[in-house]
């Protein structure tokens, strides 16, 4: 039985699997958090089972990206974008504010390039 929804998914799991990965983070590890089996994971991410809410924000959170970010698989955000977003996880809130504030300063001196 072929499913045409499956072929719409298949780029938002590829795109989870990969940034698991990228991260170092097992499908174990994942399955520790959301209280389930390994081998649910694996039929997530291999579309054998059905993506859930619950299972897409976990993983949103776990890679510390947003769940737009996971389900739109034609994003502008380049890798890079994904380096700062994942370095900033261990950064207070204090420290952020402190970067914006750089960053908007920055880009006042040094206007990107179109």
């Amino acid at each position: 039985m072929h499913d045409d929804t499956n072929d719409n998914i298949l780029p938002v799991l590829e795109k989870m699997r990969t940034l698991r990965m990228q991260k170092g983070i097992t499908q174990n590890q994942v399955a520790e958090g959301l209280n389930v089996s390994p081998a649910y994971i694996s039929n997530v991410e291999t579309a054998k089972t059905r993506l859930n809410v619950r299972v897409l924000r976990f993983y949103a959170a776990l890679l510390n990206v947003s769940v737009d970010y996971l389900l739109n698989t034609e994003s502008d955000m380049e890798a890079i974008d994904c380096e700062i977003i994942s370095a900033l996880k261990g950064f207070s809130t204090e420290q952020k504010k402190q970067l914006l504030l750089f960053l908007q300063s920055l880009s006042e001196h040094f206007p990107a390039e179109m």
